[in-house]
């Protein structure tokens, strides 16, 4: 008989990490007496439920998730990563972010991040996002119309059968494959797709440039373009075929930050919309508690973490280009 099985995990902040992240609609929080409990909703790994404290986690993990995925989705292994990579650069990781990714809700990640298209994503996406799965709209997307007036959810409602096709019913060969065939849908474009590559697959040299990280990365000497829809369709991928990637803004910011991309980029969402942001939601200061103590700490931490990558990557890549 298969049983629940149970982990332990040190380290990660499950209110940080979720904070930004795409899967968050599928996930039901909670805090009771200072304890962060989380429990899957929809999707992948359904019925997993954990609980942190601070930087200390146990999660029940549900006969349904193998461990291995379920790993995945907690970020463990991103965890890792980061900070064998800041390690390498000699930074000691001071926050508990890691990214959470999931593969097999990889229809629900596009579906939060079309819906998060000019419209704040605590206020309107997470509502929209969860009514849609709670009237199970995904069945019949036009019945579902008259339940929100927003042009954003309607066009959704309408892209959601092309996503459904392309994602689930056909889906590509790979990642990439799938993501050229969602770039041809209409609101789809290099933002939605490298969001989806990181948020889905864990792809952390990708990464959706908002206005924050623009200016985080024209701070850092990393300048171009955003790219036509046009390239991104037959190269992306493989974009050092693609005869745009000399002004790509996008290709820039992957191959300077490497691995480092997505993680970077989503710690400047969450320290900019911390400072910009005077009245949080309920969500908000659940996942959140100490908001100016956090905020100090990612100041430092983020201030010497752009200088060593200004120092280290881009010096680097200005002696490659010299020599």
């Amino acid at each position: 008989m298969t049983t629940v099985r149970i982990i332990e995990i040190s380290g990660i902040d499950y209110g940080l990490s979720l904070y930004p992240s795409y899967l968050l609609p599928l996930f039901e929080v909670e805090r009771r007496d200072k304890i962060l409990y989380i429990t899957k909703k929809y999707g992948a790994c359904r019925g997993l439920v954990c609980r942190s404290i601070g930087n200390k986690t146990i999660c029940e993990i549900p006969p349904t998730c193998s461990i291995s995925y379920a790993q995945k989705l907690l970020g463990i292994d991103k965890y890792d990563l980061f900070r064998k990579v800041l390690g390498d650069l000699g930074i000691a990781y001071r926050l508990g972010f890691t990214l959470m990714y999931s593969p097999i809700d990889k229809l629900h990640v596009i579906s939060s991040i079309y819906l998060s298209r000019n419209t704040d994503y605590y206020i309107n996406t997470l509502r929209w996002h969860r009514v849609f799965l709670e009237n199970k709209c995904y069945d019949s997307p036009a019945v579902c119309r008259g339940i929100f007036s927003s042009y954003v959810f309607q066009q959704f409602l309408e892209a959601y059968p092309l996503l459904s096709s392309i994602l689930v019913v056909s889906p590509g060969r790979n990642a990439y494959g799938e993501a050229r065939r969602l770039l041809s849908i209409k609101g789809i474009g290099p933002k939605t797709i490298s969001a989806y590559l990181l948020h889905a697959y864990g792809f952390t040299e990708h990464a959706p440039i908002d206005r924050y990280y623009h200016r985080v990365l024209q701070r850092l000497g990393i300048n171009g373009r955003i790219p036509p829809k046009k390239y991104c369709i037959r190269f992306l991928g493989e974009c050092w075929k693609c005869p745009y990637n000399d002004r790509c803004l996008y290709y820039s910011a992957s191959r300077i930050m490497g691995r480092l991309n997505g993680f970077v980029q989503s710690l400047i969402y969450i320290y900019y919309r911390l400072k910009t942001r005077k009245t949080p939601t309920r969500l908000e200061e659940n996942l959140l508690t100490d908001k100016e103590n956090l905020l100090a700490v990612m100041d430092e931490f983020l201030e010497e973490l752009l200088e060593v990558i200004k120092n280290h990557y881009l010096n680097r890549d200005k002696y490659d280009e010299a020599t």
